[in-house]
């Protein structure tokens, strides 16, 4: 009987392995995906912004100080609408990505690791996932929470939610999508003239 459970659990820890083996080759993938896509697009946008505003600069300089600062305010706003058309065109790029991966095999894997990872962190609440990821209920139900829908996400991932202590842990893709924007805004390098992002 020892043997059999020493068996289990050999079995148990090269499942465990395996999945873990799996997530980070797909996280490697989709940060060098995103890397590759961010360093090309931010490589074209800057040369696009620097010929942009060195042409827009030049036309400024000619006319009067009245429109100088009239133009310069308009340009400002021009780039800044630029630079959040482009960022957001990004973005969308990785939000498919995104899409993509929670339909792949290893999404369930994925949200596996992520209600283990919160159960084991936080005691008590409520795991909440998209409708569209109920058919994984069973599997992380196993962490002894209650599964429920939560029409607020989206794009897939899970949220730990605690009403007890007004806890709300957010593991969606959702939330990290948006972090990476706030990321991504505040270290591209897109900045208008006089420093202001």
């Amino acid at each position: 009987m020892p043997q059999n459970e020493e068996k289990l659990e050999l079995f148990r820890q090269a499942i465990l392995e395996k999945a873990n083996a799996q997530k980070e080759a797909v996280r490697q993938e989709t940060e060098a995906r995103k890397k590759k896509m961010l360093d090309e697009e931010e490589s074209k946008l800057l040369e696009s912004f620097y010929r942009e505003t060195q042409t827009k600069i030049q036309k400024i300089k000619a006319q009067n100080i009245k429109q100088l600062g009239q133009e310069s305010t308009r340009l400002k706003r021009e780039l800044y609408a630029q630079r959040e058309q482009y960022v957001n065109e990004i973005l969308a790029r990785v939000r498919a990505d995104l899409v993509a991966f929670t339909q792949s095999e290893t999404y369930g894997d994925f949200l596996e690791k992520k209600a283990e990872k919160l159960c084991t962190q936080w005691p008590g609440g409520i795991l909440r996932l998209r409708p569209d990821d109920m058919p994984f209920r069973d599997r992380l139900e196993k962490f002894g929470r209650p599964v429920e829908t939560d029409s607020g996400i989206h794009l897939g991932g899970l949220i730990l939610y605690d009403p007890e202590k007004g806890a709300v842990i957010d593991e969606s893709l959702d939330a990290a999508l948006e972090a990476q924007k706030g990321w991504f805004q505040r270290n591209s390098g897109f900045q208008t003239e006089g420093g202001q992002e």
